[in-house]
């Protein structure tokens, strides 16, 4: 979701699980591991995959 408005977006995420640093978890065909940096996500038949930080984000 793209949001052009200028306005601040955010998200309730009271109860969403959350993975650890050094955690690994497979689901809808992705596998997500996390570590300080942040988390990288790889999907798991294509190989694609992108990664969140708190400066910056990666699609590949």
């Amino acid at each position: 979701m793209c949001d052009t408005s200028g306005q601040e977006l955010s998200i309730d995420a009271a109860g969403v699980p959350a993975l650890g640093y050094g955690e690994q978890e497979s689901a809808q065909g992705f596998t997500c591991d996390s570590d300080e940096t942040g988390i990288t996500c790889t999907h798991d038949e294509s190989g694609y995959s992108f990664a969140l930080r708190r400066a910056a984000y990666t699609l590949s």
